[in-house]
């Protein structure tokens, strides 16, 4: 059994199905992911576990979505990598279900490095 932080956990009671166990401080892939997408997943997921900031992949959540990255401590709370989805599809199929749930999200690039900077300037994590 995996532990959670208190702040980890009640944000997975609030928002996450309950049916679905999170793949919590590792890396899942979705079939259909491109190569990049799984690249800047792994990059930004190992960028997390490096600094000790739990995190979780592939979580369904409460409204159905299943956003790449969740990482509670950190506001914004979910991270998207934006590779074949622009920002127009995006904002049309999914930011209401966020917004609506309260929910923040960090849109990121799907090229690694440019999400690793990303991650510094939103974050203020150091390098």
């Amino acid at each position: 059994m995996q532990i959670m932080s208190k702040d980890f956990s009640e944000w997975y009671r609030r928002n996450a199905d309950p049916m679905c166990k999170p793949n919590f401080n590792r890396v899942h892939y979705r079939k259909g992911f491109t190569e990049d997408t799984m690249l800047t997943t792994q990059t930004v997921c190992f960028f997390l576990w490096k600094r000790g900031i739990e995190f979780a992949t592939e979580v369904k959540l409460k409204n159905g979505l299943r956003p790449d990255i969740i990482c509670p401590e950190l506001h914004p709370s979910v991270i998207e990598i934006m590779d074949s989805e622009t920002d127009e599809m995006f904002d049309a199929n999914k930011k209401d279900w966020y917004d609506k749930d309260g929910i923040t999200i960090l849109r990121l690039p799907a090229d690694p490095e440019d999400a690793i900077n990303v991650l510094h300037e939103v974050y203020a994590i150091k390098r």
